[in-house]
């Protein structure tokens, strides 16, 4: 995922990212989870990239 992001980025000068992580059928515990490791794994990868601070989700 942090490849194809950072590829995104490079090739449609991506400024934006919108995750959607609540489909039909996912139980909450899962979307949380699958939230957390996103800001955890991948957001840390791009601190540097745009004018934001990455936080981490408790």
């Amino acid at each position: 995922m942090i490849d194809k992001i950072h590829e995104l980025k490079s090739e449609l000068n991506l400024q934006n990212l919108q995750v959607w992580s609540n489909f039909p059928g996912v139980k909450h515990k899962d979307c949380m989870k699958s939230i957390k490791l996103f800001t955890e794994k991948v957001m840390p990868h791009f601190q540097d990239d745009f004018d934001t601070e990455v936080k981490k989700v408790s």
